[in-house]
């Protein structure tokens, strides 16, 4: 006999994988925020660079 997983024990198990890919999306959102900014930076601390020399 095989043992089936109950619909409810299912959808508690669906809504926990949401919740993780949610939190895992959010988080590296706010990675990619980070190196967003820091490559703002250094685009402007280059651009601040190059024109000293121009």
């Amino acid at each position: 006999m095989t043992s089936k997983t109950s619909p409810s024990n299912e959808t508690q198990n669906y809504g926990h994988d949401v919740e993780l890919k949610m939190q895992t999306l959010k988080d590296e959102n706010t990675q990619l925020k980070d190196e967003i900014s820091i490559l703002k930076k250094t685009i402007k601390e280059l651009e601040d660079w190059n024109g000293d020399y121009q």
